[in-house]
């Protein structure tokens, strides 16, 4: 550190920009290895400063300061969030994406983007989330090879966006989407959470067929997981203290879809035909017999 800063200071009284921003670089990155986040921002500002009024030869140390920025700038977003600070973090994630963008750091941005819009939503702003969201859907959409499984938490989180604001056809065609991204991705776990949440979905909308198909879905895509995969020593150890497997809680999913399914027959033969039950409740005879 005290090496570095006097090499700093050496390119200073030299006016040399160039290696100025290379040693505020190399002090930015000592403070992010010693965990302090808000110096490691400051010196990494300092380089881009320095680089752009040295002009078009620290371009390169320009562009290092910017990407080192949006790691950092994510990083204290995290934080922020994490000690309750919303706009904090808000402030932060914006600062992340101009920063992105100035080095032309498509993927960060991308991610930045998502990061910002599950911030959003949590503040309840569901408009600017979605946005967001669907920002880093078409990001993820233009990278090479496209980032399917970036699209699938884009999906994911519009699904929720949407539920919130009570639109639950958007909601039911974001997780349609995110399914099928991840069937394209062979990203099982994925599948397992869209299924499921479209299974819950439709069961909160009445539509216990249609909850019953993708609760099934989901027994089955958490049945063949367990299946391929070997458990996990933290698995076991769950069997052992009597934890649920993922398969154990959508089998209960699926037992409950069927039975409320059953229950909205049910209900249906009382409100159209009360006698005939009656009937067939007295004589103990199959239903259509009484109806006959």
């Amino acid at each position: 550190m005290e090496f570095h800063g006097k090499v700093l200071q050496i390119c200073m009284a030299a006016h040399d920009m160039v290696g100025a921003a290379e040693a505020h670089g190399r002090l930015g990155r000592i403070h992010v290895e010693q965990g302090d986040l808000d110096l490691a921002i400051e010196r990494h500002e300092q380089q881009v400063a320095v680089a752009s009024a040295a002009g078009p030869e620290a371009m390169e140390q320009k562009r290092d300061g910017q990407r080192s920025l949006v790691s950092a700038y994510g990083q204290q977003a995290e934080a922020a969030e994490k000690a309750g600070d919303t706009a904090g973090a808000i402030a932060t994630h914006e600062k992340c994406l101009e920063a992105a963008r100035q080095c032309g750091d498509v993927a960060g941005e991308g991610l930045t983007q998502h990061r910002l819009g599950m911030t959003l939503a949590a503040a309840g702003e569901t408009e600017r989330a979605m946005q967001c969201q669907r920002l880093y859907r078409d990001a993820c959409a233009a990278q090479q090879p496209v980032d399917l499984v970036g699209q699938g938490k884009a999906c994911q989180a519009l699904a929720a966006a949407a539920q919130a604001k009570g639109d639950t056809d958007a909601a039911a065609n974001y997780l349609e989407d995110c399914i099928e991204l991840a069937s394209r991705a062979e990203d099982t776990a994925a599948q397992s959470r869209g299924c499921a949440a479209l299974g819950a979905l439709h069961r909160s909308n009445g539509n216990h067929a249609a909850s019953v198909q993708y609760f099934e879905k989901f027994f089955e895509l958490a049945r063949a997981a367990e299946t391929e995969e070997e458990p996990t020593e933290e698995q076991t150890q769950s069997d052992a203290a009597g934890g649920l497997r993922l398969a154990d809680t959508a089998r209960a999913a699926l037992g409950l879809a069927r039975g409320n399914a059953q229950m909205a027959v049910f209900a249906d033969v009382v409100q159209k035909d009360l006698s005939a039950l009656l009937a067939w409740r007295n004589r103990r005879t199959p239903l259509q017999a009484a109806e006959a």
